[in-house]
């Protein structure tokens, strides 16, 4: 549970009381009250203001104006960095659906210092747990895909992590493990184009004015259609087995550079083989020769890695 200790550590919020003890009267009153800033005024937030003015008319106005991140900090959230260099900013962590959550487990299970970004406020009471007694944590992580206030999909998921994977030395592994399956992807991709290359499939014409012909946007679908088949196919295998990465950097005799790398290379493997043709004799040609650049590198140092997180 949050308390108020938790609030108090938030930057710009406090307790507060819950929009229904303010009487509302007008939308100055609740800003006056500082309803859109305060813990209790936030949970239920007043979106939409309706007035019934008979049987048959109503007037719909837009509600409170709610300060966003950074300047205001849901605790339940997951806050990150976004955006590179001098346009670097927070912001929360926000749900994809074709992406599984397990890929963002090292900033969703990063204890939050400072209050102002990392995984949800309520992490840091692992802190005052007994752990000699508690070996599993379970961690419920979800949230809704919208366009302009209207739901599109929601999705959730569950996760029954050791505790040791919160914070320190086994979320750094962790964050390791997924750059080097990010790595693999981006091989299996450099791979497929290669063989998309020499194949001709990627003989994009253009007319005089730079647009694609019909035979340049078949060739690009074609090419852009493989792509996604091979990213796809080589996440679902990942999707599937992510338990391994868990169970290796929980594990302090067991190397990411064993287990986890083998799996990130069947995975890379699987993937060209379900996505490349090779029916024709150049596309039997093309699948030799461009299987021999889907290599997977070893991790880089860790100061390189500390750097990125």
């Amino acid at each position: 549970m949050i308390t108020k200790n938790d609030i108090s550590r938030i930057p710009n919020s406090h307790w507060g009381v819950p929009i229904w003890d303010v009487g509302i009267t007008s939308k100055e009153q609740c800003i006056n009250a500082n309803i859109t800033t305060s813990y209790l005024g936030r949970l239920v937030p007043l979106s939409r203001l309706i007035f019934l003015e008979s049987e048959t008319t109503l007037t719909l106005a837009n509600g409170l104006p709610y300060p966003k991140c950074p300047a205001s900090r849901e605790p339940s959230t997951t806050v990150i960095k976004k955006g590179t260099r001098q346009a670097e900013k927070q912001g929360y962590l926000s749900i994809q659906l074709d992406k599984h959550p397990w890929r963002d487990l090292n900033s969703i299970m990063t204890l939050s210092q400072d209050a102002l970004q990392g995984g949800a406020i309520t992490l840091n009471h692992i802190n005052f747990l007994n752990l000699t007694k508690l070996n599993q944590v379970d961690i419920w992580t979800g949230g809704l895909v919208a366009d302009k206030g209207k739901i599109i999909d929601t999705a959730e998921w569950n996760f029954s992590l050791p505790v040791e994977l919160v914070g320190g030395t086994m979320l750094f592994r962790y964050f390791k493990g997924v750059k080097l399956a990010y790595s693999g992807g981006d091989s299996l991709g450099g791979t497929v184009s290669k063989y998309l290359e020499i194949s001709g499939n990627e003989n994009f014409q253009t007319n005089e004015q730079g647009r694609f012909s019909k035979t340049g946007r078949k060739a690009w679908k074609t090419r852009e259609g493989i792509l996604s088949k091979a990213r796809t196919h080589y996440w679902q295998v990942l999707d599937n087995s992510y338990q391994i990465l868990i169970d290796t950097v929980c594990d302090e005799t067991k190397s990411l550079d064993e287990d986890w790398y083998k799996n990130i290379f069947r995975a890379m493997h699987s993937a060209f083989q379900y996505a490349c043709p090779c029916d024709t004799p150049r596309q039997i040609q093309a699948y030799a020769q461009a299987k021999s650049f889907l290599k997977l590198k070893k991790l880089e140092n860790d100061s390189e890695i500390k750097n990125a997180m």
